[in-house]
């Protein structure tokens, strides 16, 4: 496993907003809720989100200050973000898997808490790994 870093460009950022602006949304002459899908209200609000007011490079810094690895695991790529216990060597091993849709992200605060340890004892090693699919 090798360190690894988020790292998207200005320009990658700059073509995500110009494919957002692009985006040819369908007329839909009634309010679809969640019975055909994605709800159209909710998604159009999303987007105009990531369009407008979040804050790629903000977040990305956010989570490079984490400790992410990136390697071959039975022959798949696999990321995972890494967390150090404190404490001295009786450290257990913690897993944090996620479910779909989700990744890593969803640990973060519980992560924190699980690594610097739990009433006075030594904290977790915990690995995070981030499941596509």
């Amino acid at each position: 496993m090798q360190p690894f870093r988020i790292n998207y460009t200005e320009n990658e950022i700059d073509d995500l907003h110009r494919r957002l602006d692009a985006t040819r949304w369908p007329t839909i002459p009634f309010d679809t809720g969640w019975a055909s899908g994605t709800n159209d209200r909710v998604l159009r609000d999303l987007v105009r989100y990531w369009r407008r007011e979040f804050k790629w490079f903000e977040v990305q810094e956010r989570l490079n200050r984490l400790n992410h690895l990136r390697g071959p695991v039975q022959g798949e790529g696999l990321h995972c973000v890494f967390y150090r216990g404190s404490g001295g060597a009786q450290r257990p091993p913690l897993l944090l898997l996620h479910g779909w849709p989700g990744s890593f992200v969803e640990f973060l605060d519980a992560a924190e808490m699980l690594a610097s340890g739990l009433d006075h004892g030594p904290g977790f090693d915990l690995v995070a790994p981030f499941l596509i699919g």
